[in-house]
């Protein structure tokens, strides 16, 4: 198998260019080829260090992040290599990134792996991503509608699988959710990694930033989003009648929840609940329906 590793520049994650490439540089395994992707910024104002990419790419310009992920896949679809790993400029590769992903990748379709977690200075918050949640050690669709654990920055995958799941639905924003979703439609079981790969890095142009604490603007905004993404998901052909069904009736739960938080009161003791449940980087899963089920016995 031969690794691709890319990465995507923009102008608000320049502040941690040199550390990016500087993990690049560090790898113990350097047989993999890196590919770089420029959206917003030019070459000559990027300083690679040690490193060169071994190929340089032009994103057209207007696309959403998403749309920069499409684009990506169908360049490296017919390109060398067998294996994608996308990876952040704002985190941080760990030494043994690579070494590790070829390996497992050597055996599986498809792999994730744990992550540290640090702020924008890079100080450590969590030592594990996967800490305090429950993940599986075989993912199936049904552990994917609830949860959101397998991300661009910590997933592995074989480039067909990837560009199986295009194109994107309209104004879709998670494609690491959908890579997954799609992948195990395929009959994928994707590879659990407990080991910490990368550190992952939480800080104010993340969709929570770095705040402690989900506030209501960003629940509504979830809430949002991931009834559009349900939406999406219940209409793949793929889909048997049984998991149709599951996708829809959890749908209907997420517009219950909704429609309750529409109350003052039940928002303000939903998010002290779910600010009790999970870290603040696991925006996916502060829509839990699990809520109502709670108030419902209480």
């Amino acid at each position: 198998m031969k690794l691709v590793v890319v990465s995507v520049l923009f102008p608000s994650a320049k502040p941690f260019f040199d550390t990016y490439f500087q993990s690049i540089a560090d790898q113990e395994d350097q047989e993999f080829l890196w590919h770089v992707y420029l959206d917003g910024v030019y070459e000559g104002d990027i300083p690679f260090l040690s490193q060169q990419p071994d190929r340089i790419e032009i994103c057209p310009k207007g696309l959403t992040p998403v749309e920069i992920r499409e684009y990506i896949v169908r360049c490296e679809h017919e390109g060398p290599g067998s294996h994608l790993c996308f990876a952040d400029v704002d985190d941080i590769m760990l030494p043994n990134k690579t070494a590790m992903m070829k390996q497992v990748l050597g055996h599986h379709e498809m792999a994730f792996h744990d992550m540290e977690t640090i702020d924008g200075s890079g100080r450590v918050l969590t030592a594990s991503y996967f800490e305090g949640r429950y993940i599986p050690d075989e993912t199936q669709i049904t552990d994917l509608l609830h949860r959101n654990y397998i991300g661009l920055s910590n997933m592995g995958a074989r480039k067909d699988i990837l560009y199986h799941a295009l194109p994107f639905p309209k104004n879709f924003i998670l494609a690491d959710w959908w890579f997954a979703m799609i992948a195990c439609l395929q009959g994928v079981v994707p590879k659990k990694i407990t080991t910490g790969l990368i550190q992952y890095r939480q800080h104010g142009d993340n969709f929570i930033g770095d705040n402690q604490r989900i506030n209501e603007h960003q629940l509504k905004q979830a809430i949002e989003i991931k009834k559009r993404h349900l939406r999406a998901l219940s209409s793949r052909k793929e889909l048997s009648d049984n998991l149709r069904n599951d996708v829809k009736s959890y749908l209907r739960k997420v517009m219950d929840l909704q429609e309750t938080l529409l109350i003052p009161t039940a928002m303000e003791q939903y998010i002290d609940w779910i600010a009790k449940q999970l870290p603040s980087y696991t925006w996916w899963e502060f829509v839990n329906t699990a809520w109502l089920e709670r108030n419902s016995n209480d």
